[in-house]
């Protein structure tokens, strides 16, 4: 087993060392939704720093930010009956593995998989007390997704990714979710654009 990670690392940096690498910043908007949590679609704001390596490789590390995301189920009609303000926002950061294909220089397809953290923030205004509550899970997640070139530096980017929670391993963001929820997915569609350079 030794002799065969050897060698996969030995090929990939032959490949890497006689490729350019190219490098590319994507900004992004999206919909997070998730089924286990009754979250509908919440708008999640993303960005990723990525780079390419010997054509058919490349490695990304993404950021997600969903303001206000209502988890862990839409609370706004208990807001308004109970006269409290509760917000709970959701970060995710991981770091991705590409596998993609270049057709025709202007499309490339990718298929990705990565591992990482998901973390919640509550605040819920009671009476004017704001009790404030942070949690991160561990998260694995994989999707699929393509850029289309419109410009020598400019593409356009459309991502599907599903993000699986692993929430036993840290209760504070047990705490902020139903206990009937162990292993929660989440999914997230976006479009953006990417410089490469």
């Amino acid at each position: 087993m030794k002799k065969f990670f050897i060698v996969i690392i030995a090929a990939a940096l032959l490949l890497t060392s006689t490729a350019s690498a190219d490098a590319d910043i994507t900004v992004w908007i999206g919909k997070l939704s998730g089924e286990d949590l009754l979250i509908e679609g919440t708008v999640a704001y993303g960005a990723a720093v990525g780079f390419s390596f010997a054509r058919y490789f490349g490695a990304e590390v993404v950021f997600d930010y969903i303001p206000n995301s209502e988890l862990p189920f839409n609370l706004e009609e208990f807001e308004d009956l109970l006269g409290i303000d509760v917000r709970v926002d959701l970060y995710a950061i991981s770091g991705n593995l590409l596998l993609q294909y270049p057709v025709m220089d202007t499309v490339t397809p990718y298929f990705t998989i990565g591992y990482g953290v998901v973390g919640a923030n509550a605040k819920a205004d009671i009476g004017g007390q704001t009790p404030e509550a942070w949690g991160a899970a561990p998260a694995t997640n994989w999707g699929f997704g393509a850029k289309f070139s419109v410009a020598p530096w400019i593409a356009i980017r459309g991502d599907m990714r599903w993000y699986n929670l692993n929430l036993s391993v840290d209760d504070d963001i047990g705490d902020l979710l139903p206990t009937a929820v162990e292993n929660p997915t989440l999914s997230r569609m976006s479009v953006g654009v990417a410089f490469t350079f």
